[in-house]
């Protein structure tokens, strides 16, 4: 039997093996590796879990480096590039999995912060006296006015730069709470009746004074609508109403 001589330095450190030692080592521990390898990859399939995940991927870029180590030996130099590109397109696939995830999860807080935003409009339009009946129309015109920094934090955009908030006269940040009671007080059309005013139940009162009931309420209260919206539809409205006749 051949004998093997192996130079150790005074610091313990092992200098190059034989050819066929390193030849046989490697082996061993490429098996070692791989059969590790192969139980995390069951491990994974039989119960994912993110630390096994990442186990398994160790064990197979020391599986590839092995075989390029030998494949260099071997002077297989092809097989050798093979594993390091095989490593190098698995790092930049694991990359892009994480960017897209990363995006994903910005999508997702983004478009949940801009729900919020517009279910906000509709909260403060109400308490602003807001009809329910605009609340749609609300939430579209005020909603493209709203924006998110960098941080995804809600701003009022500027009239002149969007990318930046919008200032009141006394230079501070323009509220979601302001920006929609401004646009109710600058739309009234926008904003329910003042209570009193028409309802055929409870009756109304007319510019002289005589409180109004039925069909004559709602005549009234017909014509108010249109004073302050006269869309097509309060005017169709108000039409039927003066055709019918008081009971």
């Amino acid at each position: 039997m051949a004998k093997l001589e192996i130079e150790i330095g005074d610091d313990g450190a092992i200098g190059t093996l034989p050819e066929e030692l390193q030849k046989f080592l490697d082996k061993k521990i490429g098996k070692a590796y791989s059969e590790a390898h192969e139980k995390a990859l069951k491990t994974l399939r039989e119960k994912p879990d993110p630390v096994e995940v990442e186990r398994a991927k160790t064990l197979e870029v020391e599986v590839s480096k092995l075989k390029e180590a030998e494949a260099i030996r071997e002077k297989r130099y092809e097989d050798a590039q093979a594993e390091a590109k095989k490593r190098h397109d698995a790092e930049l696939a694991d990359k892009a999995t994480a960017l897209d995830a990363k995006e994903a999860e910005v999508r997702r807080r983004t478009t949940r912060i801009e729900e919020l935003a517009r279910k906000e409009i509709r909260t403060v339009a109400l308490a602003n006296g807001a009809r329910r009946e605009s609340l749609d129309e609300l939430e579209l015109i005020l909603g493209s006015a709203i924006g998110l920094d960098d941080a995804l934090q809600v701003f009022v955009k500027s009239t002149e730069d969007a990318g930046k908030g919008r200032l009141d006269k006394d230079g501070k940040a323009v509220t979601i709470e302001g920006f929609v009671a401004q646009y109710l007080t600058d739309h009234p059309h926008h904003k329910a009746p003042a209570s009193g005013r028409g309802g055929g139940a409870q009756g109304g009162r007319s510019l002289s004074g005589t409180t109004l009931t039925g069909v004559e309420a709602d005549k009234a209260a017909a014509l108010d609508e249109v004073a302050k919206a006269p869309t097509v539809a309060n005017v169709a409205r108000a039409f039927a109403q003066v055709g019918k006749r008081s009971a």
